[in-house]
């Protein structure tokens, strides 16, 4: 059953501190940790994350080998070099600290206090999970107390750390799909400045909320405000779907391949309440390659200010449909390509080559949008070009 839903809802309180405010968006991606979590920052510099997710344990086993001295001290040292609070790990899939089955429950719950702790013992500030799920015979509501009640717990066992809880997309039985749930759990939290939530999303749009609309971005928005409070979020993943809006199923899409869509990402990356939180990748690439050119991509969304293929039927092109306009527009700004290791820098002439392209571009959108290139490409391209060679700095 469906928690209610209010006119109006009391202030949840002030939430977490305050991340540092720069009004910069810091795009990363989901980094291993494979040889030592001390890689991940090599890891993120070699795609230029701006902030990382990477799991903290293995999570094919509920128990996994503790952090060498040597882990830590070396972890500690890179770190100097980046921002933690733009460094938002991630939780193992075997947990459910909502599970009404004892033996599960405790176990999860035993996970969740090693994980934190591993958190607490690297300094990171934040430690993000799906919330669990109600198996078992439990009310939605009485699964949201459990998780409450496993939060509690973790934080009289471990300081400082916030836990955040991820918005899912309304699967089966599991729990976060609906912004009233995760009210309730946060609610029923003791200490609230230890706990925010990261909005994915891929799961709000499988949720009912079309991201790829004007109204369904905005009525999310509103929605996580007046439910939930901006003050307790903490981070975003942001994936592209596989499913049409309000699926119901998790099937995360590459950037501009899916049901959100390119002018769906340009709201999400121009959106201010998004600033100087992690913004973190989770597509389905097997390789970095693929997460250092969407990261590109995202970046050249912010403030573009482009000449658009208008999503009409093309005059001449009997069949042709705004969908199959899009589609074309979508797969001209996928061919931004990032290849592996060290990238020359381009040619004055090949500046020069694409400044003209987008003025041209500019010149014959009323003409032929079809085969108009969209400035996007053009923007991506000359934002590749200019960050080549950009060093990893701490973020600020």
């Amino acid at each position: 059953m469906a928690l209610p839903a209010l006119a109006t809802y009391p202030s949840l309180g002030p939430g977490p501190s305050a991340v540092p405010k720069t009004g910069r968006k810091y795009v990363g991606a989901h980094i291993s940790a494979a040889g030592g979590i001390h890689n991940v920052f090599n890891n993120a510099r070699a795609i230029n994350a701006k902030s990382f997710a990477m799991f903290m344990r293995s999570q094919r086993q509920w128990i996994a080998k503790p952090f060498t001295d040597d882990h830590v001290v070396r972890y500690k040292e890179q770190s100097k070099s980046f921002a933690s609070h733009l460094i938002l790990p991630h939780g193992s899939y075997l947990m459910n600290v909502g599970s009404s089955k004892p033996d599960l429950l405790q176990k999860s719950r035993d996970l969740l206090v090693e994980e934190l702790g591993r958190c607490h013992q690297l300094g990171i500030p934040h430690f993000n999970f799906h919330p669990g799920s109600c198996v078992g015979g439990s009310s939605r509501a009485d699964c949201c107390r459990t998780i409450a009640e496993s939060i509690n717990i973790a934080h009289s066992k471990v300081p400082d750390v916030i836990v955040v809880l991820e918005n899912m997309c309304k699967q089966g039985n599991t729990i976060g799909g609906d912004f009233h749930e995760l009210r309730l759990i946060i609610e029923l939290v003791d200490d609230r400045t230890r706990v925010g939530v990261c909005l994915d999303t891929c799961h709000a749009h499988n949720a009912g909320y079309d991201l790829s609309t004007e109204d369904g971005f905005n009525s999310m928005i509103s929605d996580f405000e007046k439910i939930i409070g901006f003050q307790f979020l903490r981070g975003l993943h942001i994936n592209d779907s596989k499913n049409e809006a309000g699926a119901h199923v998790d099937r995360h899409e590459c950037i501009g391949k899916g049901h959100i869509g390119i002018e769906g990402m340009k709201r999400i990356m121009n959106c201010d309440l998004f600033n100087d939180l992690p913004l973190v990748l989770e597509t389905p690439y097997t390789d970095d390659a693929g997460y250092a050119k969407e990261i590109l991509m995202l970046e050249g969304l912010i403030n573009s200010n482009n000449c658009e293929v208008k999503p009409t039927a093309v005059k001449g092109k009997r069949g042709r449909k705004k969908k199959e306009v899009q589609k074309v527009k979508e797969e001209n700004l996928m061919e931004v390509n990032v290849p592996k290791g060290k990238r020359k820098r381009s040619s004055i002439d090949e500046t020069k080559e694409l400044r003209q392209k987008k003025s041209e571009s500019c010149e014959n959108n009323a003409k032929n949008p079809v085969k108009q290139e969209p400035v996007e490409v053009s923007e991506a391209k000359s934002t590749a070009q200019r960050g080549k060679k950009r060093k990893f700095t701490k973020a600020n």
